[in-house]
């Protein structure tokens, strides 16, 4: 069985090029990692499934969908993406600050101390100074 999608934005209504599709079961496990589609520049993607299985339609700065064969048509399905706010957060890559604790499970810029720049002033000066000798 094919089965076609459109992947399109869940405000905007436009279409997502160069989105993800990879085939899986009903707990999110990729089934067959070789077998994956890309949608085309109209969000336009097809792929060879069976009717148990189950996609995982992706794309960058978007959530995740898993969505059940049973779903599709013989007609092109339309997929909703839902845009992630900045500040969100999508993984726990960055839990962790540098001291190793949680800090609200989000990253922060921090200000550089003033010690640091002071240091790298110097560095850069002595630097400067080799070179004008030479």
């Amino acid at each position: 069985m094919k089965a076609r999608g459109q992947i399109i934005d869940s405000k905007t209504q436009e279409p997502l090029p160069r989105g993800s599709v990879v085939i899986t079961d009903n707990k999110g496990n990729v089934i067959e990692p070789e077998k994956r589609a890309t949608s085309d520049s109209e969000g336009i993607f097809e792929i060879d499934v069976f009717p148990s299985d189950y996609l995982i339609i992706s794309y960058v700065g978007y959530q995740n969908k898993q969505i059940s064969i049973n779903d599709f048509s013989s007609d092109i399905k339309i997929i909703p993406l839902t845009y992630i706010k900045s500040g969100e957060q999508t993984s726990d890559l960055f839990k962790e600050g540098r001291d190793g604790s949680a800090e609200d499970k989000i990253l922060s810029n921090k200000p550089i101390k003033w010690y640091y720049w002071v240091a790298i002033g110097l560095f850069g000066f002595y630097i400067y100074k080799k070179v004008v000798k030479k």
